[in-house]
């Protein structure tokens, strides 16, 4: 399976929450959040970050 690179939103406009459908990421995945959303950033199951609008990168080891 590839690596994500850029990480957008793909539910619909009333969707509470959606689930990103890949887990395969690395450092140069970028994370895309309109200014109607928040990301919550889970690792291992367990909540690690809440990101507000713009644009963020991950913090994640790379994969072999």
């Amino acid at each position: 399976m590839a690596i994500a690179k850029v990480v957008e939103f793909g539910g619909a406009p009333d969707d509470l929450v959606w689930k990103y459908p890949s887990e395969e990421f690395n450092n140069a995945t970028r994370v895309i959040v309109d200014e109607t959303h928040k990301v919550l950033v889970c690792v291992n199951g367990q909540a690690a970050d809440l990101w507000d609008s713009g644009a963020h990168m991950l913090d994640v080891p790379s994969l072999p």
